[in-house]
């Protein structure tokens, strides 16, 4: 009779025991991947925004590598033939290097220049138990203030 509950205790301590094991975190479960890219970048691409007006439907972009004093001239994006709904152009480039992009725009007899520029880089951080990598200094803006 006095085995009894001793047996009962043995078989409760068990059952705790694979019970909390179970329940233990393995540093897996929850984890979010969807915004994990686990693949090192070896290119970028520049989001840069523009403006579009009636005056002025489809300026020049002007992208150089470096600082605008630098004048290491790269490539002219032409916005004529970007869909007339967007106002952003997406433009393949290096990592770590400084981009310099400006926009020319015409009103009247005037020509209006717009800069903006920035240095674009690879970074990464831990996601539970993967490296995740990430771009960063890719948006960069050319918009004219009204």
């Amino acid at each position: 009779m006095r085995e009894l509950p001793i047996l009962l205790l043995l078989v409760l301590s068990l059952v705790a025991c694979n019970t909390r094991l179970s329940l233990m975190d393995d540093g897996t479960e929850g984890c979010d991947y969807s915004q994990c890219n686990s693949q090192e970048p070896q290119f970028a691409v520049l989001n840069v925004k523009f403006t579009r007006s009636i005056v002025q439907r489809s300026p020049n972009i002007f992208l150089m590598v470096g600082r605008f004093e630098d004048q290491n001239y790269l490539d002219t994006i032409r916005t004529d033939t970007v869909p007339a709904y967007r106002d952003f152009v997406m433009i393949p480039v290096d990592i770590d290097h400084y981009y310099t992009v400006v926009a020319q725009y015409i009103r009247g007899k005037d020509t209006i220049y717009a800069i903006d520029g920035s240095y674009v880089y690879k970074t990464f951080y831990y996601q539970c138990d993967s490296v995740c990598w990430q771009i960063k200094g890719y948006n960069l803006n050319v918009k004219l203030k009204n």
